[in-house]
């Protein structure tokens, strides 16, 4: 999962036009169609709905340090993910389990592990649950003139989703966190999440994928 975020801004003087800002608008029901048809062809981009094993390669950056990893995420839909990296040592070094509302994180370098941890920033369970399992889906709310759509997610975040070049871009606001995602639409691709409130950044590079997992790994570890 990452993504080079391209932001041009060209000032070709010091006197430049007024910013254009983009209205939200209530969506009329033929944009709220559109809007729906164009989610759901990037979401059948991104595979939703397929069981499969991406194999990865991962770089983490949280409270000034640069962790590398190699793994796999394995997905099932509708309910469970499983992502296991490996670090350079050639020892785990995060196995993060998600079944339904349930999950489990576990960063053996630290002896931490959690389980069914209430949301806070930099925690991306819930955020892998939309992002694998159900991606870009949710009720439409808003759409503006750029065309960017306001989601409302099953969970209740809201979601800011732009749709353009063969990338996405999702802003996904919760009530102790925004999340920024920036991917490219396709099944195996490269992704960047991050966590703005605890300034985390995971970026993933696909580099293939395969079938499903066994249903072993799936498992709810002990």
């Amino acid at each position: 999962m990452t993504a080079r975020a391209l932001c041009g801004v060209a000032l070709a003087s010091a006197a430049c036009a007024p910013a254009v800002t983009a209205t939200p608008t209530y969506p009329t029901r033929r944009a709220r169609a559109d809007a729906v048809l164009a989610l759901g062809d990037a979401s059948a981009r991104l595979e939703a709905g397929r069981a499969r094993t991406l194999h990865v390669s991962a770089r983490v950056r949280a409270a000034g340090q640069v962790h590398e990893g190699r793994g796999i995420v394995a997905v099932r839909p509708p309910t469970d993910v499983r992502m296991v990296l490996i670090g350079p040592s050639g020892l785990t070094a995060l196995d993060l389990w998600v079944s339904g509302a349930r999950d489990r994180l576990a960063v053996p370098a630290l002896a931490r592990i959690e389980r069914d941890a209430p949301p806070r920033p930099g925690r991306p369970q819930n955020f892998l649950r939309w992002w694998l399992l159900a991606p870009l889906s949710g009720r439409v709310l808003w759409v503006d003139d750029a065309g960017r759509v306001t989601l409302r997610a099953r969970d209740g975040a809201t979601v800011e989703v732009t749709l353009r070049g063969g990338r996405v871009r999702a802003t996904r606001r919760t009530r102790t966190d925004v999340e920024r995602v920036e991917a490219d639409l396709a099944g195996c691709g490269e992704a960047t999440w991050r966590s703005e409130v605890a300034g985390v950044e995971v970026r993933i590079v696909c580099e293939s994928v395969s079938g499903p997992a066994p249903d072993r790994a799936f498992e709810a570890p002990p």
